[in-house]
């Protein structure tokens, strides 16, 4: 996701749930997932004090293996 310049932090939401708030650009994070079907918000806040929010992204994890067990 492209972030407005004016950008001070981003959350991501996953199922309706926070899952971060970063602060620092490029405003990303990576987290385990679960097995099934998620739904995946980001809010942006802007220096100006808006608060822009994307669609909503849904998407199916089939499987997960973890690393170690790869």
């Amino acid at each position: 996701m492209a972030v407005p310049t004016n950008t001070t932090q981003v959350t991501y939401r996953m199922d309706g749930e926070e899952l971060v708030t970063t602060r620092e650009t490029p405003f990303d994070h990576w987290w385990n997932l679960e097995p099934g079907e998620h739904e995946l918000v980001a809010e942006v806040a802007l220096d100006t004090g808006e608060t822009l929010v994307t669609e909503p992204i849904v998407f199916r994890v089939a499987a997960w293996i973890p690393p170690e067990e790869r």
